[in-house]
């Protein structure tokens, strides 16, 4: 796998009328986790106050260490410590800075604030917000926004207006005091840490766990023979997902999932009708504001809740067996990654949309795919290609993606910044350890976490 890596600011993605300049969008570039450097200086907040405000947050995380470590407070060591940490944090904060960094910093901070000026002018329509999945800045209209708000709550049908504007709040507070005496984004979050790695396990076949996970699995489709000139590559990915999984539908399958891999009516020490009822509880209580209007939700799931992804891979999982069973009585692939599927195939290309309609056609009211049928194709980032029956694959880059962690220019402490490389090696560490338990699993070979780690440390 060719792999050409290129570190480079990503544009913020322009779709309105704005009279920001290239200035201001070379400091969007830097992406949302960047921090403009020594705000300190142009703060209207005293030094003393920023300097006492400091040492106030950082001593109390380290005072709540001593006490569990049964130190004291006022033992001599610590209150040396702690003297010499507010001299620090000091000398920091009353460090005179150079004349060539304090222009660069004035000139920024300048910059940042004419950003803000811009933006929230009365007769500003342009709205900045963060994109979706990659984080990159989006700048769009105010009458765009709407106007797509507007249109995906018509084609989904999945929100109704609450006419009698009383704000739903209380009833779910008081539905959800009774049940959990929490909030449902509580008992959202504890389903995904429940339920998710039940799924993964029931659905480990056909999950394709990164890019990684994905190129393994080609080279041993190679392998095997099964790639020739005529092999097609098959992307398709369900609209709306979320928000079309039918309620009707999803919570009965839920239900069998449960039932069939519980143990004695039981998910570790929850009973099958328990999660049942606090899965409804989750979906019950969508509601929001939007042009001073209530609303609830009454389809699918609520983008953000965790809950939401499980109970859509579930459904899925049920609604993609007969592909699953295709795919396997053929020798070929198929794995999906939340709503995005990649599959292999040596039929005819009439043959495939053929197929591919059916199963567009089998729950269409739901769920409704969209698919590509190609010798070449981008699936997570892997960009695959059928050279004459010749297997590619090179890094796939998305045009929105951001390319890094953090701006290096970005006002952190300097040992964040040395840390991101560490943490990235660990994290690649890790990610390549599941994916051999993942292989290991599946028969392919043999590695051992300890071996791995061992590996890193030397």
């Amino acid at each position: 796998m060719m792999m050409n890596l290129c570190f480079l600011p990503s544009s913020a993605i322009v779709e309105a009328a704005t009279t920001l300049t290239q200035r201001h969008l070379s400091i969007l570039a830097n992406g949302s986790k960047y921090v403009p450097r020594c705000q300190s200086y142009s703060s209207s907040t005293s030094a003393q106050t920023l300097i006492a405000r400091e040492f106030d947050r950082m001593s109390s995380v380290i005072m709540d260490g001593l006490a569990r470590n049964c130190v004291s407070k006022s033992d001599a060591r610590a209150k040396l410590f702690f003297g010499s940490l507010k001299h620090l944090i000091s000398q920091f904060y009353e460090e005179k800075l150079s004349w060539k960094l304090f222009r660069s910093v004035r000139r920024e901070q300048s910059v940042v604030r004419n950003i803000r000026r811009q933006l929230n002018a009365k007769n500003n329509r342009t709205i900045l917000r963060r994109t979706d999945k990659n984080k990159v800045f989006h700048l769009g209209s105010s009458l765009d926004y709407e106007e797509k708000a507007l249109m995906y709550m018509m084609k989904t049908q999945a929100y109704e207006e609450v006419d009698d504007r009383q704000c739903p709040l209380q009833d779910n507070l008081t539905s959800i005091i009774s049940s959990m005496n929490g909030p449902t984004i509580g008992v959202s979050y504890f389903f995904d840490r429940l339920l998710r790695p039940l799924f993964d396990h029931v659905a480990k076949q056909t999950t394709f766990v990164n890019g990684i996970d994905l190129v393994r699995q080609l080279e041993k489709y190679r392998d095997s023979g099964h790639l020739t000139t005529t092999t097609q590559f098959i992307t398709f990915d369900v609209t709306d997902l979320y928000t079309m999984i039918p309620r009707d539908g999803a919570l009965p399958t839920l239900g069998r999932c449960l039932n069939k891999y519980s143990v004695r009516g039981k998910i570790e020490n929850l009973s099958v009708d328990t999660i049942m009822k606090l899965a409804r509880l989750v979906l019950d209580t969508n509601c929001f504001v939007y042009d001073e209007k209530y609303y609830r939700q009454i389809k699918g799931g609520a983008m953000g809740s965790p809950f939401t992804m499980t109970l859509a891979n579930v459904y899925m999982f049920e609604w993609e067996q007969p592909l699953i069973d295709l795919q396997t009585s053929q020798g070929e692939l198929y794995g999906r990654y939340i709503d995005d599927v990649f599959m292999t195939s040596n039929m005819s290309i009439s043959e495939i949309h053929r197929q591919l309609d059916w199963m567009n056609q089998k729950d269409e009211e739901h769920i409704r795919i969209t698919y590509t049928v190609g010798s070449a194709a981008d699936f997570l980032d892997v960009h695959i290609e059928n050279h004459v029956g010749q297997l590619k694959t090179s890094v796939y880059r998305k045009p929105a993606a951001e390319p890094y962690v953090l701006s290096y220019a970005s006002d952190h402490p300097r040992h964040v910044h040395a840390n991101i490389p560490y943490e990235a090696l660990l994290r690649a560490a890790r990610l390549c350890s599941d994916v051999y338990a993942f292989d290991q699993e599946r028969g392919k070979r043999s590695i051992t976490n300890v071996g791995l780690k061992s590996d890193l440390n030397h």
